[in-house]
């Protein structure tokens, strides 16, 4: 398998860093408010659930991605 160069991969990672620093926040802004009205126990309520699973799945051996998981 072959790897890639050092140079290759900070480009790609500091290309993501700008691009969450200069427009994440519309992003963050648009999921957090613009998609439902939560209050902060039904906030806990959901990250609480959302922990259970992710660890109780990495118990049982399976993956799964934190992103797919923290949905209110």
């Amino acid at each position: 398998m072959s790897e890639s160069p050092a140079w290759v991969i900070a480009s790609c990672a500091g290309s993501i860093a700008l691009g969450t620093y200069i427009a994440g926040w519309r992003v963050i802004r648009a999921l957090g408010k613009g998609l439902v009205e939560i209050d902060a126990p039904q906030g806990m309520a959901s990250e609480s659930a959302s922990a259970a699973v992710i660890l109780s799945s990495t118990d049982f051996g399976y993956s799964l991605s934190t992103t797919h998981m923290s949905a209110p």
